[in-house]
């Protein structure tokens, strides 16, 4: 499983089109065929500070944590401190949205269509006007 904080859906890099895509990309992975399941702790979501937001970890088969923050990724084996790093995994998720609830929010984070120009819409079209002064 993977829990992500909405704010990294929100720092725009590469435009607008990228990060839909993205966000579409995310929307796929919440289909109930997706080998990855997606939790997103939207930015409203109440915490109590051991729900803080802290380093990116990846937990591995339960008995390692990796670290990808330095320049060369860190692995932790001491059971103690994959403990807590599994505590922490388990809080976040508690505040997250699974399934539809999150597939629904996501939804929502994508931008609007822009409209068509009015040319286009109108195009080939038999309009009927009235001008009143």
């Amino acid at each position: 499983m993977v829990v992500l904080e909405e704010s990294v859906l929100h720092h725009h890099v590469g435009g607008s089109d990228l990060m839909s895509t993205q966000i579409l990309h995310v929307l796929g992975l919440l289909a109930f065929e997706s080998a990855v399941s997606v939790a997103v702790i939207p930015l409203h979501a109440a915490r109590s500070t051991r729900q803080l937001p802290m380093e990116p970890f990846v937990i591995i088969d339960g008995h390692e944590v990796l670290l990808p923050i330095a320049p060369v990724p860190l692995l932790v084996e001491h059971r103690d401190r994959v403990g807590r790093y599994s505590s922490a995994f388990h809080r976040l998720r508690q505040i997250a949205l699974t399934c539809l609830e999150a597939h629904e929010y996501l939804a929502r984070l994508l931008p609007l269509p822009a409209p068509r120009p009015l040319d286009d819409q109108l195009e080939g079209r038999k309009l009927s006007c009235a001008v009143t002064v």
